[in-house]
């Protein structure tokens, strides 16, 4: 799976931001259990095969994007664009809130933001 990382990330020109992504996966493994699925310009984080915490990648970026689920608005500088959408969670349409939230390097990858993404793997 690292490879397959590695692989996205140096094609989108990030390959100085691996270590965030390694300690997104780090820090989100110390408390939840997932799967991660890599797809072409985005890294899925997945519970039960529901994605529940995206990771995209934009060329010619100096950061990457994470979006994840929220039951209500996040009045927050971090939070740049929020997004209304109806999921499926077991055989029930629910309607959420996505969060896009630029990252810039691991610190952006603090406490706060681990606590919101734990709370959108509960929603899924």
């Amino acid at each position: 799976m690292k490879k397959e990382i590695n692989k996205i990330l140096l094609k989108y020109g990030k390959n100085n931001i691996s270590k965030g992504i390694e300690t997104l996966i780090n820090k989100l493994s110390s408390e939840i259990i997932f799967d991660i699925k890599v797809l072409k310009s985005s890294i899925h984080f997945t519970k039960d095969k529901i994605t529940f915490l995206v990771c995209g990648f934009r060329r010619n970026k100096d950061y990457y994007f994470i979006e994840f689920y929220s039951d209500k608005s996040i009045n927050d500088k971090l939070i740049i664009k929020e997004l209304k959408k109806d999921i499926i969670v077991q055989n029930v349409n629910k309607v959420y809130i996505i969060c896009r939230i630029e990252i810039i390097n691991e610190i952006s990858l603090n406490e706060k933001l681990i606590k919101w993404i734990i709370k959108s793997y509960n929603l899924v």
